[in-house]
């Protein structure tokens, strides 16, 4: 793929994919999200013997060309909040599917979503988190050079709330 064909696509402006992925929540979640994770599908990591230079390279030189994966994810980004806050029952089996496991992206994607889910559900949050701590809370494909950033909003926003017996 040449990186010159891509300059030429003309996406929405951010406002409108946001719209788009927030009126179209449940089917990208069907469609779309499941395409994406199996694009990402084994290019899972494991600390320590990473770095976010490793993260970066692998993920650039998989044939994965940022500018359109990133909106891509943004898009799934957006309907898994919006679905969060209207449907949390359902995101929470959407998480909880072992499909999206293997998937280098679902924790960026899972991890800024939770913080939409009302407070009612801590426990379940926090659950899930420590349920698979070591796959779960790190964010390898995000924004940030911290791959735990999304993890301590996950924590900040939650821990006051959960049970003591979690």
């Amino acid at each position: 793929m040449n990186n010159e064909y891509f300059k030429e696509i003309n996406f929405p402006t951010s406002d409108v994919l946001k719209k788009f992925s927030t009126a179209n929540s449940y089917l990208i979640i069907e469609e779309l999200l499941p395409t994406l994770c199996y694009a990402t599908k084994g290019l899972h990591y494991k600390l320590p013997q990473i770095s976010y230079e490793d993260v970066y390279f692998k993920w650039t030189n998989k044939s994965i060309r940022i500018e359109l994966f990133r909106k891509i994810v943004d898009i799934c980004k957006w309907a898994l909040k919006k679905y969060a806050e209207k449907s949390p029952e359902m995101f929470l089996r959407v998480i909880y599917n072992k499909r999206y496991k293997e998937a280098l992206i679902t924790n960026e994607l899972f991890l800024s979503a939770l913080c939409k889910l009302p407070i009612y559900y801590a426990n379940d949050v926090i659950s899930w988190l420590v349920n698979d701590f070591s796959n779960n809370i790190f964010d390898y494909t995000g924004n940030t050079a911290n791959f735990l950033d999304n993890c301590k909003k996950v924590i900040k926003r939650f821990s006051p709330y959960c049970s003591n017996d979690l």
